[in-house]
């Protein structure tokens, strides 16, 4: 009989269930290195170990118990909350949702969690980093334009104080971009080499998709990949009369997705493919921002074939191929 253990993680401690038809026990423990090896130490028993991936609070609980030889499932919080509403569980709790997540490992295989390299998990922190640093800059300039309507010049000294401020963010920001194209080229260079020839993906595109797909060995098709990025449509209906419109499922890396749709903005602009795409869309009325994800779609497609076949991106490939 599988004995499952389910793990809600914030940031300062963990609630877990340890459940099998016969066995229900709750624990709560802190969320240190310290305190999790010795909880995993004593519950050696476990087959399994699943918990949601919710920020960056469950890394270093699921780290720990792969590298102590569990198998440890890290799933989606849209699927355990979809299981919630089948079990029809009403209330929500840090301890209720440790056993839901504790039953639905019991009831469920999920897939074995893959420890991304460490390279991999730099840029992500990386590009993370950098789109923080870009609101800063973004919410500092608007801060000044506010200053700047004042009519005395009695803001001059909060102006210059803030313009300070961006410069030196500016500066970690080129930095920190550096870093990443060093990685990148010393480590992830045919990848990279593959994805700069698509037109619509610069090089904060490219990075992101390093750093969130490697090589797509994690994605057995593109449809996966895109839905990992949450740009999967999803559709409302009910019957014959309630037809919602469609829109993006949102369930998966904000940061990834951004990044996905700067792209977008660019493709639609420069890449033969992304152009048709807009302007077919838009003969159909769609608004600006649908054209510009179904481009990020669009790009993330064509990101997987060229990656996953190692052949270099032919924007004329369907043409020369009839």
């Amino acid at each position: 009989m599988i004995l499952s253990m389910g793990v809600d993680i914030s940031k300062k401690k963990a609630d877990i269930t340890i459940y099998n038809d016969v066995v229900k026990k709750n624990y709560v423990i802190t969320n240190s290195v310290s305190s999790i090896k010795r909880f995993l130490k004593k519950h050696s028993d476990v087959d399994r170990i699943v918990m949601e991936a919710t920020g960056t609070y469950y890394l270093k609980f699921a780290t720990i118990a792969n590298e102590l030889g569990f198998y440890v499932s890290v799933v989606n919080p849209y699927i355990i909350k979809k299981y919630g509403e089948y079990k029809f569980k009403r209330s929500k709790t840090d301890k209720i949702d440790a056993e839901l997540i504790a039953k639905y490992g019991y009831e469920n295989t999920p897939k074995k969690y893959k420890i991304t390299d460490k390279l991999r998990s730099k840029l992500k922190s990386l590009l993370t980093t950098i789109t923080g640093l870009k609101k800063q800059i973004t919410q500092n300039t608007n801060r000044i334009e506010a200053l700047s309507q004042f009519p005395n010049n009695e803001t001059k000294y909060s102006i210059k104080a803030l313009q300070k401020v961006i410069k030196a963010i500016k500066r970690e920001k080129s930095n920190i971009e550096k870093e990443i194209q060093s990685i990148i080229k010393n480590n992830f260079k045919k990848t990279y080499e593959l994805l700069d020839g698509i037109k619509g993906l610069g090089p904060g595109c490219n990075a992101a998709i390093i750093a969130y797909y490697g090589d797509f060995s994690d994605f057995d098709s593109a449809k996966k990949a895109v839905a990992f990025a949450g740009m999967d449509p999803i559709k409302h209906e009910s019957g014959s009369s309630v037809r919602k419109k469609s829109k993006i499922s949102k369930r998966g890396n904000k940061v990834l997705r951004a990044l996905l749709y700067m792209g977008g903005m660019s493709a639609i602009q420069y890449n033969k493919q992304c152009i048709k795409l807009n302007k077919r869309l838009k003969d159909k009325g769609k608004i600006g921002k649908v054209r510009i994800m179904a481009s990020a779609h669009k790009l993330l497609r064509l990101a997987y074939g060229v990656v996953t076949s190692g052949v270099k991106y032919d924007p004329d490939y369907l043409k020369k191929s009839a």
